[in-house]
């Protein structure tokens, strides 16, 4: 798909959480590093807080995430062992916000995602989005995953 004169990856999985994830995290190893490096940039920029204790934080969602949907923390952990990351990285990627802000009791006006779902009139089908709209070069990394179930 071409964006704006951008033409957007797109990536298709399908099996399993974990197997979704991994598939995802191997074709994408490239852009999914970037982002943990930037997310973690930021994150230590705006907070000033040392990398270790970053991570030390993401942790403490990870029984969350369980108790909420095991196979939800499958696929992440697809996606760590896809793109030769640790599972603490991704979760970092994905509580972000997070992080930045309930967390630690402070809120931030310079950063946010969109995000958003649609679902097909027959209910058949769902599209979900996010974005990183608010960091200029995040838009260079973007893409499209396609999920069979």
């Amino acid at each position: 798909m071409i964006i704006s004169g951008k033409r957007i990856k797109t990536v298709k999985v399908k099996g399993n959480s974990y197997s979704r994830g991994y598939e995802y995290g191997e074709i994408c190893k490239k852009e999914i590093k970037e982002n943990i490096r930037q997310c973690i940039e930021l994150c230590r920029s705006y907070r000033k807080i040392n990398k270790e204790t970053l991570f030390d934080n993401a942790d403490k969602f990870i029984p969350a995430l369980k108790k909420y949907d095991k196979s939800l923390l499958e696929e992440i952990q697809g996606i760590a062992n896809g793109a030769g990351v640790s599972l603490k990285e991704i979760v970092l990627l994905n509580v972000k916000s997070e992080l930045m802000n309930q967390l630690w009791g402070i809120n931030s006006l310079h950063e946010g995602c969109s995000t958003f779902s649609i679902k097909t009139d027959n209910g058949k089908r769902t599209f979900l989005a996010q974005t990183w709209d608010w960091i200029k070069d995040a838009s260079e990394r973007m893409i499209i995953l396609v999920e069979k179930r």
